[in-house]
């Protein structure tokens, strides 16, 4: 068995999308890439960063700080390759103290990017409604 690299795929009517595949005794299967949002927690130092108060202007101080994000890797190693600086945010190398499932464990998987997308904006939304400092891109 051997895995192949990722093969981008066009269909009739459809936006291109992405998916990998494995070749097993001539046979080739084809599967759908998944994707994941994630919340990291930020340290509360991260506040005296201006270019993150200047995002957050109604953040209340005494509730904890949130980065949001997508991938399609699973929140632990997209954690991992934020903390390596690899395709890292600067917030969450600095201040990202760990993974906050509570908030994401019943979103995942997404079927698409976009899915994705829009379920990282309207989570970022909801967490600066409430007073919470929140970086997203």
């Amino acid at each position: 068995m051997s895995l192949l690299p990722p093969l981008h795929v066009q269909g009739k009517g459809c936006e291109p999308f992405l998916v990998k595949y494995l070749l097993f005794e001539k046979i080739i299967v084809v599967y759908h890439m998944k994707y994941y949002v994630y919340v990291i927690r930020l340290d509360d130092a991260v506040l005296k960063s201006h270019k993150f108060r200047r995002l957050n202007p109604d953040v209340n101080t005494r509730l904890p700080c949130f980065y949001v994000g997508q991938s399609c890797h699973p929140p632990e190693t997209r954690f991992w390759q934020h903390k390596q600086g690899y395709k890292g945010n600067r917030f969450v190398k600095e201040f990202g103290l760990g993974l906050c499932p509570s908030f994401y464990e019943r979103l995942n998987p997404v079927k698409t990017r976009k899915e994705a997308e829009h379920i990282e904006g309207k989570l970022t939304e909801s967490l600066r409604r409430k007073g919470h400092g929140v970086w997203s891109n």
